[in-house]
């Protein structure tokens, strides 16, 4: 119990999330996993960038990237999230839709 107490419970919801991704991916459900998957990376993503671009330019303030900037609201919040979100969301599906055409081909000339 003394382990638990250490991690914080954000990265225990993180990593959640994506086994729980990968599971309903595995399980066929091939949709749902791409937007959980998606909506993490959409998240790490959001935070990382809004953290990196201050430090690199020496600013001591969160930036909402695409949206808002140094002037950031709850709608510049979620505009930006759901940005980063259909982004990835087009990117997997994008891969995996190739990757399943790959499979077919190879698979109808043997």
């Amino acid at each position: 119990m003394r382990l638990l107490s250490a991690i914080p419970i954000s990265l225990l919801l993180l990593f959640g999330v994506a086994v729980l991704a990968a599971v309903c991916y595995v399980a066929g459900l091939r949709r749902t996993g791409i937007i959980l998957g998606s909506t993490l990376l959409a998240c790490i993503t959001y935070l990382a960038v809004g953290i990196a671009i201050p430090r690199f330019v020496h600013v001591g303030h969160f930036f909402s990237v695409p949206f808002g900037g140094y002037h950031v609201t709850d709608s510049r919040i979620l505009l930006s999230l759901l940005f980063w979100l259909v982004l990835y969301v087009l990117a997997f599906s994008l891969v995996l839709a190739r990757r399943r055409q790959k499979k077919t081909r190879g698979a109808s000339h043997q």
